[in-house]
């Protein structure tokens, strides 16, 4: 059986508020959690790639000129 949305959020309007308010908090950890995770593999790809010769630099001028030729 799936659990849907609105199974949440009836069971949710079973707790009491003070239940509920620690839901809110938990699941705002997880988020931020979830958003450093990602964060985190997002830099660790960038520096692979960056070791791997994979990152131009330069000027916005670079870049656009890079952009045009395309």
């Amino acid at each position: 059986m799936e659990t849907t949305f609105d199974d949440v959020m009836e069971n949710i309007d079973r707790l009491s508020i003070s239940e509920q308010e620690l839901v809110i908090d938990i699941v705002n950890k997880r988020i931020r959690d979830f958003k450093r995770s990602e964060i985190i593999r997002d830099v660790l790809e960038g520096r692979a790639d960056y070791i791997a010769g994979k990152v131009k630099r330069g000027t916005l001028e670079d870049l656009m000129k890079d952009l045009e030729s395309d």
